[in-house]
Protein backbone atom coordinates (compact mmCIF):
# COMPACT_ATOMS: atom_id res chain seq x y z
CA UNK A 1 0.00 0.00 0.00
CA UNK A 2 1.41 3.36 -1.06
CA UNK A 3 1.67 6.25 1.40
CA UNK A 4 -0.23 9.45 0.67
CA UNK A 5 3.12 11.12 -0.05
CA UNK A 6 4.01 8.43 -2.61
CA UNK A 7 0.60 8.67 -4.25
CA UNK A 8 0.84 12.45 -4.50
CA UNK A 9 4.37 12.23 -5.88
CA UNK A 10 3.12 9.84 -8.57
CA UNK A 11 0.31 12.25 -9.43
CA UNK A 12 2.71 15.20 -9.42
CA UNK A 13 4.92 13.35 -11.90
CA UNK A 14 1.95 12.75 -14.20
CA UNK A 15 1.55 16.36 -15.35
CA UNK A 16 2.29 19.98 -14.69
CA UNK A 17 -1.45 20.67 -14.99
CA UNK A 18 -2.17 18.30 -12.08
CA UNK A 19 0.57 19.86 -9.92
CA UNK A 20 -0.74 23.38 -10.32
CA UNK A 21 -4.39 22.39 -9.94
CA UNK A 22 -3.35 20.73 -6.67
CA UNK A 23 -1.55 23.91 -5.56
CA UNK A 24 -4.60 26.05 -6.32
CA UNK A 25 -6.90 23.69 -4.41
CA UNK A 26 -4.43 23.49 -1.50
CA UNK A 27 -4.21 27.29 -1.24
CA UNK A 28 -8.00 27.71 -1.30
CA UNK A 29 -8.57 24.95 1.25
CA UNK A 30 -5.69 25.87 3.54
CA UNK A 31 -6.68 29.53 3.74
CA UNK A 32 -10.34 28.73 4.42
CA UNK A 33 -9.51 26.14 7.08
CA UNK A 34 -6.90 28.31 8.77
CA UNK A 35 -9.11 31.41 8.96
CA UNK A 36 -11.89 29.32 10.53
CA UNK A 37 -9.46 27.54 12.89
CA UNK A 38 -7.92 30.80 14.15
CA UNK A 39 -11.33 32.44 14.49
CA UNK A 40 -12.58 29.49 16.55
CA UNK A 41 -9.30 29.34 18.53
CA UNK A 42 -9.97 32.95 19.56
CA UNK A 43 -13.59 32.13 20.44
CA UNK A 44 -14.89 34.65 17.88
CA UNK A 45 -18.22 33.90 16.19
CA UNK A 46 -18.80 34.66 12.52
CA UNK A 47 -21.02 37.70 13.22
CA UNK A 48 -18.45 39.14 15.64
CA UNK A 49 -15.61 38.54 13.16
CA UNK A 50 -17.66 40.15 10.37
CA UNK A 51 -18.21 43.18 12.59
CA UNK A 52 -14.51 43.32 13.47
CA UNK A 53 -13.67 43.26 9.75
CA UNK A 54 -16.48 45.78 8.96
CA UNK A 55 -18.02 43.25 6.57
CA UNK A 56 -21.32 41.41 6.25
CA UNK A 57 -21.57 37.99 7.93
CA UNK A 58 -21.93 36.39 4.48
CA UNK A 59 -18.42 37.67 3.72
CA UNK A 60 -17.02 35.48 6.54
CA UNK A 61 -18.87 32.44 5.15
CA UNK A 62 -17.29 33.08 1.74
CA UNK A 63 -13.84 33.63 3.31
CA UNK A 64 -14.13 30.25 5.05
CA UNK A 65 -15.48 28.43 1.98
CA UNK A 66 -12.70 26.68 -0.01
CA UNK A 67 -14.97 26.64 -3.08
CA UNK A 68 -14.84 30.44 -3.29
CA UNK A 69 -12.00 32.28 -5.04
CA UNK A 70 -9.05 32.83 -2.70
CA UNK A 71 -8.95 36.19 -0.91
CA UNK A 72 -6.69 38.95 -2.16
CA UNK A 73 -3.44 39.76 -0.42
CA UNK A 74 -4.92 43.00 0.93
CA UNK A 75 -7.80 40.99 2.45
CA UNK A 76 -5.35 38.53 3.99
CA UNK A 77 -3.36 41.43 5.45
CA UNK A 78 -6.54 42.82 7.06
CA UNK A 79 -7.40 39.36 8.43
CA UNK A 80 -3.85 39.01 9.84
CA UNK A 81 -4.26 42.40 11.49
CA UNK A 82 -7.61 41.37 12.98
CA UNK A 83 -6.05 38.16 14.35
CA UNK A 84 -2.86 40.06 15.35
CA UNK A 85 -0.63 37.56 13.56
CA UNK A 86 2.07 37.53 10.92
CA UNK A 87 1.12 36.69 7.34
CA UNK A 88 3.57 34.69 5.28
CA UNK A 89 3.07 34.27 1.55
CA UNK A 90 5.87 32.48 -0.25
CA UNK A 91 6.76 30.16 -3.09
CA UNK A 92 8.17 26.75 -2.25
CA UNK A 93 9.31 23.51 -3.82
CA UNK A 94 7.02 20.55 -4.39
CA UNK A 95 9.25 18.38 -2.19
CA UNK A 96 8.76 20.92 0.61
CA UNK A 97 5.00 20.79 0.00
CA UNK A 98 4.95 17.00 0.32
CA UNK A 99 7.01 17.16 3.53
CA UNK A 100 4.67 19.77 5.04
CA UNK A 101 1.58 17.76 4.07
CA UNK A 102 3.05 14.70 5.74
CA UNK A 103 3.32 16.58 9.06
CA UNK A 104 -0.09 18.27 8.80
CA UNK A 105 -2.29 18.05 11.90
CA UNK A 106 -5.41 19.97 13.02
CA UNK A 107 -3.37 22.13 15.40
CA UNK A 108 -1.12 23.11 12.46
CA UNK A 109 -3.73 25.69 11.50
CA UNK A 110 -3.83 27.47 14.86
CA UNK A 111 -1.65 30.55 15.38
CA UNK A 112 -1.23 32.49 18.63
CA UNK A 113 -1.77 36.24 18.55
CA UNK A 114 1.08 38.57 19.40
CA UNK A 115 -0.46 39.14 22.84
CA UNK A 116 -0.64 35.40 23.50
CA UNK A 117 3.00 35.03 22.50
CA UNK A 118 3.99 37.81 24.89
CA UNK A 119 2.02 36.20 27.74
CA UNK A 120 3.62 32.82 26.98
CA UNK A 121 7.11 34.34 27.09
CA UNK A 122 7.91 33.63 23.44
CA UNK A 123 10.11 36.75 23.25
CA UNK A 124 11.73 36.55 26.69
CA UNK A 125 15.05 35.24 25.50
CA UNK A 126 17.03 35.34 22.32
CA UNK A 127 18.33 32.20 20.64
CA UNK A 128 21.91 31.09 21.06
CA UNK A 129 23.92 30.02 18.02
CA UNK A 130 23.51 26.41 19.17
CA UNK A 131 19.70 26.81 19.22
CA UNK A 132 19.80 28.44 15.79
CA UNK A 133 21.94 25.55 14.46
CA UNK A 134 19.50 23.02 15.92
CA UNK A 135 16.53 24.75 14.27
CA UNK A 136 18.40 24.91 10.96
CA UNK A 137 19.18 21.21 11.23
CA UNK A 138 15.52 20.42 11.93
CA UNK A 139 14.42 22.56 9.00
CA UNK A 140 16.87 20.63 6.86
CA UNK A 141 16.05 20.79 3.20
CA UNK A 142 12.73 22.60 3.63
CA UNK A 143 12.14 25.91 1.90
CA UNK A 144 11.64 27.50 5.32
CA UNK A 145 15.23 26.57 6.13
CA UNK A 146 16.68 28.74 3.40
CA UNK A 147 14.50 31.68 4.48
CA UNK A 148 15.60 31.24 8.09
CA UNK A 149 19.29 31.03 7.06
CA UNK A 150 18.84 34.19 4.96
CA UNK A 151 17.24 35.98 7.92
CA UNK A 152 19.96 34.85 10.36
CA UNK A 153 22.70 35.68 7.88
CA UNK A 154 21.28 39.15 7.38
CA UNK A 155 21.17 39.72 11.13
CA UNK A 156 24.74 38.50 11.66
CA UNK A 157 26.25 40.25 8.65
CA UNK A 158 24.64 43.59 9.38
CA UNK A 159 22.61 43.35 6.19
CA UNK A 160 19.45 43.96 8.17
CA UNK A 161 18.76 46.88 5.86
CA UNK A 162 16.85 44.29 3.80
CA UNK A 163 14.70 43.52 6.85
CA UNK A 164 13.83 46.96 8.22
CA UNK A 165 13.00 46.84 11.93
CA UNK A 166 10.63 49.78 11.50
CA UNK A 167 8.25 49.16 8.57
CA UNK A 168 7.52 52.88 8.38
CA UNK A 169 11.16 53.64 7.60
CA UNK A 170 12.46 52.97 4.12
CA UNK A 171 15.79 51.25 3.51
CA UNK A 172 17.48 54.64 3.16
CA UNK A 173 16.23 55.77 6.60
CA UNK A 174 13.50 58.13 5.39
CA UNK A 175 10.36 57.98 7.56
CA UNK A 176 7.25 57.03 5.61
CA UNK A 177 3.62 57.62 6.50
CA UNK A 178 1.35 54.63 7.07
CA UNK A 179 -1.39 54.87 4.52
CA UNK A 180 -4.34 52.63 3.83
CA UNK A 181 -6.10 53.18 0.59
CA UNK A 182 -9.09 51.40 -0.85
CA UNK A 183 -7.89 52.28 -4.33
CA UNK A 184 -5.33 49.94 -5.89
CA UNK A 185 -1.99 51.63 -6.38
CA UNK A 186 0.02 51.27 -9.52
CA UNK A 187 3.15 49.43 -8.53
CA UNK A 188 6.59 50.07 -9.94
CA UNK A 189 8.74 46.98 -10.26
CA UNK A 190 12.50 46.76 -10.18
CA UNK A 191 14.06 46.11 -13.56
Amino acid sequence: MLSVKSQLLGNFKSSKEYRHAFVEEKVRTQLAIQVKAIREQRGIGRPEFASLMKKAPSWVFRLEDPNQPPPTISTLLRVAEAFDTDLEISFSSFSGLLNRLERLAPESFEVPSFGEEVREGAFDRSMSHEEQAQILEELGRSSAGSSFRLYLGAQESGASRYFPMDPLTSNDGVRMRARRSTKPKRRQYLQ
